[in-house]
């Protein structure tokens, strides 16, 4: 009996320390995966910070992603990431506006300094790909990273990004996966996807305050009216309003209204992407349509060309753009 009672009383305060753990997660919403500032010699550049910040929160937007695929987080190193982290919450938190972390796509060991670190700031949620060389092979193989990730910010909501198009982590099951991580990580609260139809097979597996974050723009309309309403897309930093439309009329069922908004909004990813990658276009654009310089994009991407930011403009001013701050010289 007193065996028994011993067992009981460690069980009970090995559960309440779990329980402990478990952080509510009260990030949703509208998303900006923020891009990362640079001069035109790719150097950090945090003094436009403020600036971008407060137009998002004029904007409307509820949050942003620091150092994901439009942040080009995997060319950040861990210094540069320290000094973005700190930047950005400095001024979020008085503009309520959330802040998720993105640690991975590096070295575990520097993945898991940085999930400490963004801790440490008060982030209010991290996010985690593998490295870029070694990848999990199988549910479980993810789980245990994500395992090694979270225990380094054991009260910081964790996500999984799923992109496989970039990290090249695929043909996981990603149903066990969920599972898995649900049962093995408190903090564990959901995976930004890039992939729609996983998306749609996790929906019904959401539990509590877990959440899957749409991350592909082609499926925005269609992800909308089937119950997803929160949002991380490239789009959001130069539309904002669009993004915010397309959602808000999908969600009340005013699907023409939805639809007519979301092929705007893919003319104008095509009109802006014409003549280089995602990334370098929507940065090189950012200023033409917010007035926000963030730099042109990093290395080993390649730039936009002086007459192809033109042309650029040319393309936005054709489509009812409204430039404000031209690239035209006089």
């Amino acid at each position: 009996m007193e065996r028994l009672s011993r067992f009981i009383l460690i069980f009970c305060v090995f559960y309440q320390s779990l329980e402990a753990r478990k952080t509510c997660f009260n990030v949703g919403g509208i998303i900006c995966p923020v891009f990362t500032p640079v001069d035109s010699d790719g150097v950090l550049n945090l003094n436009v910070i403020p600036q971008y910040a407060q137009y998002l929160q004029d904007q409307g937007v509820d949050g942003i992603l620091v150092a994901g695929t439009a942040g080009e987080g995997p060319t950040v190193n861990v210094t540069d990431m320290k000094h973005l982290i700190d930047a950005w919450l400095s001024v979020s938190k008085s503009l309520n506006l959330s802040v998720i972390i993105q640690v991975g796509g590096r070295p575990l060991p520097d993945a898991q300094t940085l999930a400490a670190y963004s801790e440490e700031a008060g982030a209010d949620a991290i996010m985690t790909i593998p490295e870029l060389y070694y990848k999990p092979k199988t549910a479980k193989q993810l789980v245990y990273f994500m395992q090694d990730v979270a225990r380094y910010a054991p009260e910081t909501p964790i996500l999984y990004y799923h992109v496989p198009s970039y990290s090249d982590v695929d043909g996981l099951d990603m149903v066990e996966f969920w599972k898995l991580a649900t049962q093995r990580i408190p903090t564990f609260k959901g995976i930004k996807s890039a992939v729609f139809e996983t998306s749609l097979m996790l929906q019904d597996k959401v539990m509590d305050d877990q959440k899957i974050f749409v991350a592909n723009s082609l499926y925005l309309a269609p992800a909308v009216l089937m119950g997803f309403r929160d949002i991380i897309i490239i789009e959001i930093n130069l539309f904002p309003t669009l993004i915010e439309e397309i959602v808000s009329n999908g969600s009340r069922g005013y699907t023409k209204t939805a639809i007519s908004k979301y092929r705007k909004m893919r003319e104008l990813r095509i009109v802006i992407t014409k003549e280089g990658g995602t990334i370098s276009s929507f940065k090189e654009a950012m200023p033409l349509v917010s007035g926000i310089d963030v730099g042109p994009i990093r290395p080993p991407e390649t730039r936009l060309t002086t007459d192809q930011v033109i042309r650029l403009e040319e393309r936005l001013r054709d489509a009812d753009v409204d430039i404000v701050k031209s690239e035209f010289q006089d």
